[in-house]
């Protein structure tokens, strides 16, 4: 007797298929990882570059940029009602598409107004693909294997990022090439999530009607995601204008956001070890620790380059290590369907970090120069620092309050012996 069982929809959103995961969609999400880094980072780069030279002032770029990461929150945002309209498959290809028209078009854009918007448009696009691939890759993986396949991804995504810095540094004679190529790639990317055979079983409608919540992300995940988004897309995003500020030209400050991002792939291992041997908490408090002294360093060696590559390499390792500590905390205490639910809610909140980066980074642009960028994240390290010690110390005296209680014998009433 083959009888069909049939399976429930509410036993496969408590259940999700992870019995296997298919190294083809493994491939085929990286892969998707990689072209978008390299299409976003060279958004960032190279029309900040452009920008630059056309005289916009720092304020107005850093502006421009936080437009960018308002779309990333718009596309994570919207990801999760397409998916339950489309599916994971559907919603990432139409957000590879959207990226790639907007890709092409800013190959061509000039003026600070058009280059924001179709900026915008570009950043809806990869959230959407951002979110979705992120959120198969968490609820398809078991969780004894999510934080390899995640610093995988991450890898792959960081490599991206790298290759725009590098091609950023030859625009001058590559022209908008590398536009049109991004805008190729994600067009090419879009066929993938139908090639590696992205099942409907991760399409099911979330049971949370209210997943737009942000209460919905423990604190622990939520600040790391915020400082993530804030330090990425301002602090090395705007390395470069930092660098013009110095005096320094095109092709140098363009190497210094790539010995940035080369820190946070080569200290990402390294790092990762010591968050699963500190803990959360406390790599949390190094982060912060460590900010304030490279910032702090950054001002004291600006007339060096080489020591500015050094401390740009630590700079790029320690921002990423906010992303694996948030991670890591996201994964702890959350698992399977809400695990993969929250991921949407992680990027956009590393989104809206984005938008107060840049925009922070161009305020200490446009009153104090060089010294004032560096300040103002000086500053937001500070009070990030601050906050951390503050949680951690009334975290150990609630713990030692709790153990004192429970130390204390029990009284049993003589009517109860």
């Amino acid at each position: 007797m083959n009888k069909k069982r049939k399976i429930s929809k509410g036993s496969i959103e408590a259940r999700p298929d992870t019995s296997a995961f298919p190294v083809q969609m493994v491939a085929g999400i990286c892969s998707i990882a990689l072209v978008l880094g390299y299409a976003g980072n060279l958004a960032i780069l190279a029309l900040n570059a452009r920008l630059s030279a056309a005289g916009v002032s720092g304020a107005a770029i850093g502006l421009s940029t936080s437009i960018q990461a308002a779309g990333i929150v718009a596309g994570a945002l919207v990801a999760m009602r397409l998916r339950e309209r489309w599916g994971s498959a559907r919603s990432i290809a139409f957000g590879l598409c959207l990226a790639s028209a907007a890709s092409a078009i800013l190959a061509g854009c000039e003026g600070l107004l058009i280059i924001s918007l179709f900026r915008f448009c570009f950043a809806v696009g990869s959230g959407i693909a951002l979110s979705q691939s992120e959120y198969v890759l968490i609820l398809r993986t078991l969780r004894s294997r999510c934080a390899v396949l995640i610093a995988a991804y991450a890898t792959f995504f960081a490599l991206g990022t790298l290759l725009a810095s590098i091609v950023s540094a030859n625009m001058d004679t590559l022209g908008n090439l590398p536009f049109f190529g991004g805008a190729a790639c994600l067009l090419v990317s879009a066929w993938i999530p139908t090639l590696v055979n992205i099942r409907a079983r991760t399409d099911a409608k979330t049971s949370d009607s209210n997943i737009l919540r942000f209460s919905n992300l423990p604190l622990s995940a939520l600040v790391p995601a915020l400082a993530y988004g804030a330090f990425e897309g301002g602090l090395i995003s705007l390395l470069n204008v930092y660098s013009f500020q110095l005096g320094y030209k095109l092709a140098a400050a363009t190497l210094l956001v790539s010995v940035a991002i080369a820190g946070s792939l080569m200290l990402r291992i390294p790092f990762g070890m010591i968050t699963a041997i500190a803990g959360t908490r406390l790599t949390l408090s190094m982060c912060w620790g460590g900010l304030l002294v490279l910032l702090a360093s950054m001002h004291v060696c600006s007339n060096s380059f080489g020591a500015l590559l050094l401390i740009t390499w630590f700079l790029g390792g320690i921002c990423d290590l906010f992303y694996i500590v948030g991670l890591a905390s996201l994964a702890g205490k959350l698992s399977g369907r809400q695990l993969g639910e929250s991921s949407s809610l992680f990027v956009a909140t590393a989104g809206i970090g984005e938008i107060l980066g840049p925009a922070l980074g161009g305020i200490g642009l446009g009153f104090g120069g060089a010294n004032g960028f560096l300040f103002a994240f000086w500053l937001f390290a500070f009070v990030g620092l601050a906050a951390s010690c503050r949680t951690s110390c009334q975290r150990a005296i609630s713990s030692r309050t709790t153990a004192a209680i429970q130390t204390q014998p029990s009284r049993v009433s003589p009517s109860l012996a």
